[in-house]
């Protein structure tokens, strides 16, 4: 929650102002986390009248009320309320169930199921009719697997018998829980079609839909399997799932004005190709976090570790409050599921988060700072470098703001980097040596080696022979002090005189040179006629430069005539870092990727799942508290997330594990309505495979693809959204800021930059004018109607079917058949642009931005 600068705390705290409104004129809230917790542990069997304040609370008879206290207990309530506030609701509804509160004869749990009030005796069931039952149905709903997301995960036992795949016995469970029949399998164009969309994102030709159809005919376990490991092993795969992490992670290229940067950092893109090269290495998604969060401390040397911290540095903002905010904010919601911005100003209303919480993980984050190095062959940071974090302190101090006021910290009580007490975890904060490349890092041998090459491009040969043999000498006496070397000793002084000598020719010759290039500009301008305003101006600016070079060889000439001195030595001027790091972060990225968070496998198998059925098992990711959504699965979260630690954090096992399942392969259509659809039409359960649409960078990039005109070129600087039209270069490479994205993208639901844990699904109908008017379109039906007139030459029939295979991966019906090959035999139109245009409409049909 970003709270305004100009924020003023109100005199009275939400919550109490909330319930004086409310309570005080007899329609209620409740209290949020007691609310809450009544409506989870009953859910639907709670009726809508109680599910307000009113199940536990009278009205204040104080219309100003300053407290929560001021609003007494019903019968009810107190009864609750004498068990004790620390014991948990659940377990306080449950003592009370049979107890009778309000004296009327019945019992409280009676009343709760048929609607009474288990607080007022005036409201009481009028008969006790299907009181067994509904007891009956919630006793069994009460045993279901519990959803205890603050316990640590645990291997759940598998509910059937003789499933070939553990996530099926789970599925299959909840189906025949709820008398639902699971349709078959998709047919296997429709299931290679569905691989290859989910694992690299490019639909597949119809020669590789073929072979997968015949292999799957002979052995359908090992093709999937097959098919499976080969796309794995592609580098597309990467790419498309790069882009599902970049969404989590809110990657943006760098805003600003003028160079002024106000988000993110230039030069972010090498974080970007660091998540793709990552994915496809198969490295640990443990190890991924752990190098975003804190690989300048984990391994300080390694380019590959301090890149990943690319995560921090766009986190930057020219606002430091709100830069910390972030960087709290969506770590917590990325990593843990915890809307850790809700308790800045506050204790959470629904999870038992207090709001030093909030303050102990800015804590972890207060010393980092952002800065880009230089990186191989390149030693200007301007035109190319690696933006990374490093901590710029190691006394960094965070305080707590009054109710999240910034105007107003508690500087009385510092508080110490930590973790949500609820976790009941720890921070073993060490501080961090770092190698002197770290600390200096214009002084890595890539550096060196591109300043060498930089005097090796010089053209006068004269400049060129003394910088070498000068600039040589100088890193050569550099390492020599790195390495210890006392500057009082006899080898410095005899150094440091000979590169002092060597810097003195050095600057006479450039003196000279700039001398000789300042005169000749005066020349030139003195000679421009006619004389204007502005000529005048450039023969003036011309003069102040020759005085200033002659100035300057004049000094270089005197300086030549003097015996040179040790202490004449000029070493180099390097930027300079901390030698030590806090330590904090490193210690904050072990925790959080251990068991003892018991959220981080759980939201990461979360997220996998969103992107292969297109809803959360959670269908809140970033909230995986009281008040977000709760599994419809909970033992199969659970079971995935123990499968996903036990196999060493490893993705692409995951991948493996969720595709080769029965759910995973199912067909999507049922036809006609069916019985399923009566009991289950959001198919909640997976009776049936869910219809999920592309989303915009698939859109644009398979219009390229399936022409043949996509280019495979692999990473690098972000390509200017812009030329998304006209460019050939696949989505994810393209600038993706608040700023400026590429439009076709954003029609088709594209992540917003600042958060998009999982993307938006919308059917407009300018996406279908964007389809049929896109540059890419066109461009894409020139292209592909060329190909498949020159491979089916005058068949109509050929033609059509070609075109449906390569844009919709199936054979055309009967009906499409005889209508496209009409379309195609216009007479007194053009045959070429009615094929093109015939191309157009099929890549503006439903089942190409589908995937069933």
């Amino acid at each position: 929650m970003d709270v305004p600068r100009l924020f003023h705390p109100p005199s009275k705290p939400f919550s109490q102002i909330a319930l004086t409104l409310v309570l005080a004129h007899g329609v209620a809230w409740a209290t949020p986390a007691n609310k809450k917790s009544a409506a989870n542990h009953f859910e639907h069997f709670l009726p809508a009248k109680l599910t307000d304040c009113t199940l536990c609370h009278l009205p204040s008879a104080n219309h100003t009320p300053e407290s929560l206290e001021e609003f007494p207990h019903n019968a009810f309530g107190k009864e609750l309320a004498a068990l004790g506030k620390k014991s948990p609701l659940p377990e306080r509804l449950q003592k009370v169930a049979k107890a009778d509160s309000d004296a009327d004869g019945v019992p409280n749990l009676a009343e709760i199921l048929l609607g009474g009030h288990p607080g007022d005796a005036k409201v009481k069931p009028a008969a006790l009719t299907g009181l067994p039952e509904k007891e009956t149905a919630l006793a069994a709903f009460l045993k279901r697997y519990p959803w205890e997301p603050f316990k640590p995960v645990k291997r759940p036992a598998l509910p059937l018998p003789g499933v070939p795949n553990p996530i099926d016995a789970f599925i299959n469970e909840q189906l025949a829980a709820h008398s639902l029949k699971p349709l078959g399998e998709a047919t296997p164009a429709q299931l290679a079609r569905r691989i290859y969309m989910d694992l690299i994102g490019l639909l597949p030709s119809p020669q590789q839909v073929a072979e997968f159809e015949k292999a799957h005919a002979a052995q359908p376990e090992l093709a999937v399997r097959q098919l499976t490991d080969r796309l794995m092993d592609d580098p597309r795969h990467g790419e498309r799932w790069g882009r599902h992490f970049m969404d989590i992670w809110r990657y943006s290229d760098w805003e600003g004005y003028k160079g002024a940067v106000r988000l993110s950092q230039p030069h972010i893109w090498r974080w970007r190709d660091w998540i793709i090269e990552s994915l496809n290495a198969n490295k640990p998604y443990d190890r991924m976090v752990q190098e975003m969060l804190a690989g300048d401390e984990l391994s300080p040397t390694d380019e590959n570790a301090v890149r990943a911290t690319g995560y921090l540095a766009r986190n930057f903002q020219s606002d430091r409050l709100q830069w910390m905010d972030n960087i709290v904010e969506h770590t917590s919601k990325a990593f843990m599921g915890l809307t850790m911005n809700c308790v800045k100003c506050h204790d959470h209303k629904y999870d038992p988060i207090p709001q030093a919480d909030y303050y102990a993980i800015r804590a972890v984050f207060e010393p980092y700072q952002v800065r880009t190095d230089p990186v191989p062959g390149q030693i200007d940071v301007a035109k190319d470098g690696l933006p990374r974090a490093y901590d710029k302190t190691l006394t960094a101090v965070t305080y707590m703001f009054q109710r999240g006021d910034e105007r107003f910290p508690i500087k009385d009580k510092p508080v110490a980097p930590g973790v949500p007490a609820i976790f009941n975890g720890r921070l073993e904060v060490k501080p961090v040596s770092l190698p002197l490349v770290a600390q200096q890092p214009e002084k890595s041998d890539h550096y060196k080696a591109a300043m060498l090459a930089a005097v090796e491009s010089l053209a006068d040969q004269e400049l060129r022979e003394m910088k070498r043999k000068m600039l040589g000498q100088q890193l050569e006496l550099e390492t020599l002090e790195d390495k210890g070397m006392s500057k009082k000793s006899e080898a410095w002084k005899a150094m440091a005189l000979q590169v002092a000598e060597l810097q003195k020719q050095t600057a006479l010759i450039e003196a000279r040179d700039e001398k000789e290039k300042a005169d000749e500009a005066l020349k030139k301008a003195i000679a421009t006629k006619p004389l204007t305003t502005s000529v005048k101006k450039t023969i003036a600016t011309a003069k102040t430069n020759a005085a200033a070079a002659a100035k300057k060889l004049a000094a270089a000439e005197t300086a030549m005539k003097a015996p040179a001195k040790a202490t004449d030595y000029k070493p180099r001027t390097v930027a300079t870092y901390p030698a030590t790091s806090s330590g904090r972060r490193l210690a904050f990225a072990r925790w959080l990727t251990s068991p003892q968070n018991t959220l981080f496998a759980r939201v990461a198998v979360n997220h996998l799942w969103i992107r292969h059925f297109g809803v959360g098992i959670v269908a809140t990711p970033d909230d995986f508290g009281a008040n977000g959504k709760k599994p419809t699965h909970p033992a199969l979260l659970d079971w995935l997330a123990a499968e996903f630690i036990r196999s060493g954090h490893d993705l692409k096992h995951m991948h493996r594990l969720i595709l080769s399942s029965a759910v995973y392969r199912r067909a999507s259509a049922s036809g006609p309505a069916t019985a399923n659809d009566a009991v289950d039409p959001d198919n909640v359960w997976y009776w049936r495979a869910p219809l999920r649409r592309m989303e915009g960078e698939a859109v644009r990039d398979n219009l390229l693809h399936v022409a043949g005109l996509l280019d495979p070129t692999f990473g690098g600087p972000d390509i200017d959204s812009a030329t998304a039209e006209t460019s050939r270069r696949r989505s994810v490479y393209h600038r993706h800021a608040q700023e400026t994205q590429a439009e076709m993208v954003q029609i088709f639901d594209g992540a917003r930059p600042n958060e998009c844990y999982q993307r938006e699904r919308s059917i407009k109908p300018h996406q279908a004018l964007a389809l049929a008017n896109s540059q890419v379109t066109l461009d894409a039906s020139v292209a592909l109607e060329k190909r498949l007139t020159r491979e089916t030459g005058a068949d109509y029939n050929a033609f059509v079917t070609a075109a449906f295979g390569h844009i919709l991966n199936r054979a055309p019906k009967a009906d499409e058949l005889r209508l496209s090959t009409a379309f195609l035999q216009k007479e007194g139109r053009d045959s070429t642009r009615l094929r093109q245009h015939f191309l157009g409409a099929l890549f503006n049909h439903n089942d190409f931005i589908t995937l069933r």
